[in-house]
């Protein structure tokens, strides 16, 4: 279904996203912060333990919150760390903004997955595997984007890219869960 679409875009960017980070955010850190290589590259760690840590509070609060709120919530995060890293004058912030953006794109893949299978039950099968081929796609192509358009432009201009990724997300999710929350009273009102 139509639905399925945006999920895959959202996944697509949300991954990006991400491997953008993962791969690009020690030579940022290094070459736009100055940052040492060694300690740009142990700096990282902050983006990889706040995925983990994201992960688990997700894994609790799914418990109370359903996954579609709660990944625009996340994305939130995402935005706002994203933008910490990319636009502080300070290191220690740059670093503090990592870790915001890794507690919110750590939620991408599970919540994305969840909310999807939820949304169109009885092809879970179908979901996941086109999902993981959004997933990988992104992380394939926008990466190498970002490293050409960095030899172009430098590397915090072409950062750039991920903040429209992020943005799109939120504006994709928003109406999806619109969309949820309407076709959830129709079937209230029907039943």
């Amino acid at each position: 279904p139509p639905v399925f679409w945006l999920y895959l875009g959202v996944m697509f960017m949300g991954f990006a996203s991400s491997f953008c980070l993962n791969f690009w955010g020690a030579k940022f850190l290094n070459t736009h912060v100055g940052l040492s290589a060694e300690l740009a590259s142990f700096s990282m760690t902050a983006f990889f333990i706040a995925i983990v840590i994201g992960r688990f509070l997700s894994s609790r609060l799914t418990h109370r919150i359903a996954a579609g709120p709660l990944l625009i919530r996340w994305v939130i995060f995402s935005l706002t760390g994203f933008a910490l890293f990319w636009l502080s004058p300070l290191a220690v912030l740059n670093v503090l903004g990592l870790f915001v953006a890794g507690l919110g794109m750590g939620n991408t893949i599970p919540l994305v997955i969840a909310s999807a299978t939820t949304a169109i039950p009885g092809q879970v099968d179908v979901i996941n595997a086109r999902l993981s081929l959004g997933a990988g796609f992104g992380a394939l192509i926008v990466p190498q984007i970002i490293g050409v358009a960095a030899d172009e432009v430098g590397i915090k201009t072409a950062f750039g890219i991920v903040l429209p990724l992020l943005m799109t997300m939120f504006v994709l999710l928003f109406f999806i869960n619109r969309a949820a929350k309407d076709l959830q009273l129709k079937h209230q009102a029907n039943a």
